[in-house]
């Protein structure tokens, strides 16, 4: 099935990419003085996004040309 070597960029990447978004945010929301603290949230919300990317991999439909490299896979 999956190493967990293939296993690990998605959640990586989302979880870095959500909290920056709530980390931007929070300094927006910060010069109005409002204090905002959503960071359980946004890794939540991270793995949950990272799951349903891993489990859509495995559809036939969304995976059509196993054989062929994908542009982001970074293998040659």
């Amino acid at each position: 099935m999956w190493s967990r070597r293939e296993l690990l960029p998605p959640p990586i990447f989302l979880l870095i990419a959500f909290h920056i978004i709530v980390f931007s945010r929070a300094l927006m929301l910060q010069e109005f003085g409002v204090k905002v603290s959503a960071l359980a949230g946004a890794t939540i919300g991270a793995f949950l996004v990272a799951k349903v990317v891993l489990l859509a991999d495995l559809l036939p439909f969304i995976n059509r040309f196993p054989e062929k490299p994908r542009l982001a896979d970074g293998k040659s």
